[in-house]
């Protein structure tokens, strides 16, 4: 028998500490349960060497159901448009929200932005997006959110509607495509498919791509 790794222990310590409560702990033959393994149940295979080593990590990786887009840390999801149409600058129309999950307990992600990095119909391949910039906060006047831990904050995708550089006109109307804009909105303006990003060219940020 030989003593494990303390380096091992140490970072079964940690996830331990920072509350991981799935974990694979997969040993090999012959090294004593000291340690975090001592008190560590083990419903793995142990391998006996290098030979075994990969393929018995696989299917431990297989039965756990552990998935690649997992994570800790940032992950997005919470798809979802706004019901009625709304009003942002020089986009009016139907806004795609998305929720950044920070699933850390212990950090919080600081000034955390989103870009969208590529789009494609349903079934098609993905082509990188030629618009790099921020995505606008949803919420907020800005491009970045604080997601504190075991939080999450919304950020503004796209907007499918109408665009149209404004024309200021009083203190609480603009002209848009020569149409005076108050209350109620008016669908005014080039329709399509725009980014709600930090770039500074109304007109560069549409996609090539249909409402």
């Amino acid at each position: 028998m030989y003593r494990g790794s303390l380096f091992s222990n140490q970072e079964l310590a940690i996830s331990y500490a920072l509350n991981f409560e799935r974990i694979l702990v997969i040993n090999q033959e012959g090294i004593l349960p000291e340690g975090m393994l001592k008190y560590i149940g083990n419903n793995t295979e142990t391998f006996f060497g290098f030979d075994d080593c990969c393929d018995i990590v696989e299917r431990a990786i297989v039965r756990s159901g552990w998935t690649t887009d997992y994570s800790r840390r940032l992950r997005a999801d919470g798809l979802r448009f706004s019901d009625p149409n709304l009003q942002y600058s020089h986009l009016v129309g139907r806004f795609l929200y998305i929720d950044i999950h920070n699933g850390r307990p212990d950090i919080a992600a600081i000034e955390a932005t989103g870009r969208c990095t590529g789009f494609a119909r349903v079934g098609e391949d993905i082509r990188p997006c030629p618009i790099r910039s921020p995505l606008k906060a949803t919420g907020r006047h800005g491009f970045a959110h604080t997601i504190f831990p075991n939080s999450h904050e919304a950020f503004d995708i796209l907007c499918v509607g109408y665009c149209s550089k404004p024309v200021m006109m009083s203190q609480n109307a603009y002209a848009v495509s020569g149409v005076i804009v108050g209350s109620p909105m008016a669908l005014q303006g080039t329709r399509g498919v725009f980014l709600n990003s930090a770039l500074d060219s109304v007109d560069g940020h549409s996609l090539e791509i249909t409402p």
